[in-house]
């Protein structure tokens, strides 16, 4: 969505195209980062560093950082990426017809 939010601007002349250029190819570098390191630590073999890896997990996953954590994971707080819309809580079933 992003890139399409950043053309919108390019297009409206709030945005040179060389800046949405540089903005775009920073957001890349940073996303093949990270998942490039998560790869390797997905990849991990051998009996140690797998259960080293599924321990950390486990305790990420159960620590307060697991929500910044699975919004990392999930690329979401790539530079220049506008805030994800928060869900709604209690959605309400529809009226029945």
């Amino acid at each position: 969505f992003t890139d399409a939010l950043r053309a919108v601007q390019v297009l409206c002349g709030e945005l040179t195209p060389a800046q949405y250029q540089r903005r775009r190819k920073h957001a890349f570098r940073v996303a093949a980062r990270r998942a490039r390191r998560s790869m390797a630590v997905g990849t991990l073999r051998r009996r140690l560093p797998s259960r080293l890896r599924a321990a950390a997990i486990a305790v990420a996953l159960h620590s307060p950082a697991a929500g910044p954590l699975a919004r990392t994971f999930a690329m979401q707080t790539l530079p220049d990426t506008p805030a994800p819309r928060p869900r709604p809580v209690n959605n309400p079933a529809p009226p029945p017809c």
